[in-house]
């Protein structure tokens, strides 16, 4: 009987259209009263106090005003628009680009708000009138900012994580570790959706006035927001809460002090009435909603919920889906807060059943829910565009579909790998942010280290890259310059990184005697079997077989330039005896050995290079602005020495 008052007064009120705290305080305080039944006032004296003082004192809780505060800081200090600047200049010349400007602004300040609707209030008035002068629909530009803000409850530090840590016990700052990617996964989804829409609608680029360079020095201070805030915290220098505290004081000493925006008592005071009235809601909610969890648990419906789910299928996969598509259709009427307080409880003993890590059910629970605040009739983000843009909610939630679909894409791959994400982004982040490590090493292996591995990954100038490069047949050096620095992001960011990813994801721990190819061959196995090991071995044999090649090929040339005619044959038959014998000999050092003389040679190259680098940077800086004003005035660019002014004589660029 109490828990058929407990949810029909809920539903009752929830479809006359009160507010949520009304609906959860008042479906709560009936359940209450016909449980106390011959007593109600000693009923609710006895336990509504104790209960909504429990629900809203958790330390972990005054985390959310703080973020909400900060948030308010963050915007009145004239940080998004410097954003949207530093974005617009990196983007906004290429086809869709405000599109994508406006995805990856929205990201970066939604990692700063915490809050969704906060995030679509503060960037809306800026982005989307901002989107239409330069040609795009509005209620398209509209839907964009809208849908793509709903990754304030995802990417950290996000008040979602910090409620549904303190509801399900979990770790905040393991929350936060294991958030962030896949939040980006979510945003590169959205940003291929606009951008295909962009290129089908004919949305062209605009040409921005400011150099990246000025928009970088400009928006640096915001650029650091999301650094000091959350390197705090991976780093243990504070928690969560205090880190929300940290951001209040960041966000007032840039606008106070660096933008000199904030200069006035009264903006003061309409950042704090803002963040108090903001603040005021959503406890309400947090206590209305905790006192409903409480009152569920006590009647047994809890269980009973958990149980029909159960009873459904033993299948995880099939209760996964089942999980969703309630969080899905829930997302559609509550909040997010709500639906962690309401839902949470009954899903809780599922995870304990299917042993599901917490912190990868929170991340798939949180992702789903950031779709539920663009999917109408609740859609608090969508609302929030609609008023800001003066468009009705049916364009707008029409302009969003697209969008919507490819966040449900994302929610997909993210649900099928998400088992990899706490333990793999959570060892990074530790790794990271270590600050004691990184002090302890500071003068000894971390350095020498770091300044080894440097080397190679900056190949593309100290190694045999530019040996390739100088071979190419191109009309201007800058062209192969560009793509001479595109092979290190190659190498340093994608190769490395989805290289030390599938070490991370295949479970195999580092050792001693694993270290370099073992170490992969090992985690191969243990992903894909005895073809694993297989395959890395022909592929390295055939990288070094190839590499031998080029490295033979570069000497010849070099020693014809250096001797200023082609060798005689004997001469390089017997250069060719040395280098062969050469490599058989190294074939058999040790790993260390290998490595320390490739450290040492590298080392050479840098010392030989750096003085040169030095005395060419004027020429180059000369090549490259000679190539930029060609291509602003849409020609292929073709070099010649004499449009620079180089007096020295060249043996090509003539």
């Amino acid at each position: 009987m109490v828990g058929i008052v407990l949810l029909g007064v809920f539903v009752l009120l929830l479809a006359f259209g009160a507010p949520i705290a009304v609906c959860l305080g008042m479906s709560s305080v009936g359940a209450i009263l016909v449980q106390g039944a011959g007593k109600p006032l000693d009923a609710i004296m006895s336990v509504l106090p104790r209960l909504c003082s429990s629900a809203s004192s958790k330390f972990v809780l005054l985390a959310i005003p703080f973020f909400i505060l900060s948030g308010n800081v963050m915007e009145k200090a004239g940080i998004s628009g410097r954003l949207i600047n530093l974005a617009e200049k990196c983007l906004g010349h290429i086809r869709g680009g405000m599109a994508m400007v406006c995805v990856v602004v929205s990201c970066f300040f939604a990692a700063i708000s915490g809050s969704g609707p906060a995030t679509v209030a503060a960037l809306g008035l800026i982005l989307i009138p901002g989107m239409a002068r330069a040609g795009y629909d509005k209620a398209f530009a509209a839907a964009t900012v809208s849908v793509t803000s709903g990754l304030a409850i995802v990417i950290p530090p996000s008040i979602a994580f910090i409620v549904y840590g303190s509801v399900a016990d979990v770790s905040v700052p393991a929350l936060f570790a294991a958030g962030f990617v896949p939040g980006i996964v979510v945003a590169l989804f959205i940003m291929a959706a606009v951008l295909i829409i962009s290129r089908k609608r004919g949305y062209r680029g605009q040409p921005s006035g400011k150099s990246v360079g000025t928009a970088l020095k400009e928006a640096f201070w915001g650029v650091m927001t999301p650094v000091v805030i959350l390197g705090g915290i991976y780093g243990g220098v504070f928690t969560p809460t205090e880190a929300a505290a940290v951001a209040v004081f960041y966000g007032l000493f840039v606008g106070v002090f660096i933008y000199r925006t904030i200069n006035s008592i009264s903006i003061l005071v309409e950042i704090f009435a803002a963040s108090i009235r903001a603040t005021a809601v959503v406890m309400l909610v947090v206590t209305c909603a905790g006192l409903f969890s409480w009152v569920a648990s006590t009647v047994g419906l809890v269980e009973k919920g958990s149980a029909v789910l159960l009873a459904v299928s033993d299948n995880q996969w099939v209760v996964l889906l089942m999980i969703n598509i309630i969080l899905l259709l829930a997302g559609m009427l509550l909040d997010a807060i709500s639906i962690y307080y309401v839902f949470l409880p009954f899903m809780l003993p599922i995870m304990a059943h299917f042993n599901w890590d917490p912190v990868w059910f929170g991340i798939m629970m949180t992702v789903n829910l950031a779709v539920g605040q663009v999917t109408p009739p609740v859609a608090v983000n969508l609302y929030v565009g609609a008023n800001i843009s003066g468009i009705s909610m049916e364009r707008i939630s029409k302009a969003a579909l697209p969008l919507i679909f490819a966040s449900l894409l994302a929610l997909v791959v993210i649900i099928m790998n998400l088992g990899l994400i706490p333990q793999v982004f959570g060892r990074i982040f530790a790794g990271a942010f270590d600050f004691q490590a990184i002090f302890a090493g500071f003068t000894g292996s971390a350095v020498m280290q770091g300044v080894k591995r440097g080397l190679f990954s900056n190949e593309a100038g100290v190694g045999s890259a530019p040996n390739a490069a100088a071979s190419a047949n191109v009309s201007h050096p800058v062209k192969q310059g560009l793509v001479q620095m595109l092979s290190v992001f190659l190498d340093t960011l994608v190769i490395c990184s989805a290289t030390a990813f599938m070490l991370l994801c295949s479970g195999v721990e580092p050792a001693v005697e694993l270290q370099g190819a073992p170490y992969v061959q090992s985690a191969l196995a243990a992903s894909f079997g005895t073809l694993g090991p297989v395959f890395i071995t022909v592929a390295m044999v055939l990288f070094a077989f190839t590499t031998l090649i080029g490295n033979l090929y570069y000497v010849d040339n070099a020693l014809a330039y250096l001797l200023g005619h082609v060798p005689s044959k004997r001469f390089m038959v017997v250069f060719r005896l040395i280098a062969m014998g050469l490599i058989f000999l190294g074939a058999g050092f040790t790993l260390d050995l290998v490595w320390n003389l490739s450290d040492v040679l590298m080392g050479v190259m840098v010392l030989i290079n750096i003085p040169v680098i030095a005395v060419l940077s004027r020429p180059a800086a000369a090549a490259l602005r000679n190539y930029t004003e060609q291509r602003r005035a849409g020609k292929n660019p073709v070099f010649r020495a004499a449009d620079i002014d180089l007096k020295e004589k060249t043996e090509y660029w003539n």
